[in-house]
């Protein structure tokens, strides 16, 4: 779960060691290997950018699998999204392992054997295998596309975006995996969770903001009903301007 800022609508929002990148303008590196657009056969309205079909086809897959989660809560795409995979992404900030663009409905991922060297081991990514967490992020980075085309522009706060990208990427754990990000949540739960779910959390340590949106989010009666909620424009987070 990497590092960044989100651009949106010239308005820009920087905060420290957000897990999810959404920029408007970043690109991969210029010294990046020559890639190859793939379209998903599964899903063609992914296309994904790689230097090898293996890699292609690893991502589509993911791409299916992230989709399948959104799909059961009425979140799809509407658009063509790219996924561009590489070992470098171009972005002012340190640790950004994943970013989406709402400006071009691009997303940029490293590679899994990039991030094998990027997590640090001392957190709850550094225990997930790079091919897990790889195909968790699509699922994050898919989230937020789908939410940028269910709402007109500018209409959600990053903690909106993060609380449904970060719930959607941990759902797509194992329960194993799962139980080792959770350790930042322990027993707590949802109404102690939802309080945790702020603007604060996400920029101070976005790994405990992660664990209590999911253990919010993953109750029963909350799971789609806050994606309606959201998406609808009836429930809003306190976002990052108030800190």
């Amino acid at each position: 779960m990497g590092h960044g800022q989100l651009t949106r609508n010239a308005v820009k929002l920087r905060h420290a060691a957000a897990a999810a990148c959404l920029a408007a303008s970043a690109v991969m590196s210029s010294g990046a290997a020559a890639q190859d657009d793939y379209i998903c056969a599964e899903r063609p309205l992914v296309t994904v950018g790689a230097v090898d079909a293996d890699i292609a086809r690893f991502t589509c897959e993911a791409a299916d699998t992230g989709l399948a989660l959104l799909g059961s809560c009425g979140l799809e795409l509407v658009r063509p999204v790219r996924i561009d995979v590489a070992d470098r992404i171009d972005t002012d900030h340190l640790h950004c392992l994943g970013q989406f663009s709402c400006d071009d409905d691009r997303v940029e991922l490293l590679s899994p054997q990039a991030l094998a060297g990027a997590v640090r081991q001392d957190r709850p990514t550094g225990q997930i295998p790079s091919e897990r967490l790889f195909e968790t992020m699509v699922a994050h980075e898919l989230t937020h596309a789908a939410l940028s085309h269910a709402t007109p522009p500018g209409e959600l706060g990053v903690v909106d975006h993060e609380y449904l990208a970060y719930s959607f990427q941990i759902e797509a754990l194992s329960e194993e995996e799962r139980e080792i990000f959770m350790t930042l949540a322990p027993g707590e739960d949802e109404d102690a969770a939802f309080d945790r779910v702020n603007g604060f959390l996400l920029m101070m340590s976005p790994d405990h903001f992660a664990a209590a949106a999911y253990a919010h989010f993953s109750a029963p009666e909350n799971r789609c009903s806050m994606v309606a909620r959201i998406v609808s424009g009836e429930f809003r987070f306190p976002d990052l301007d108030r800190y």
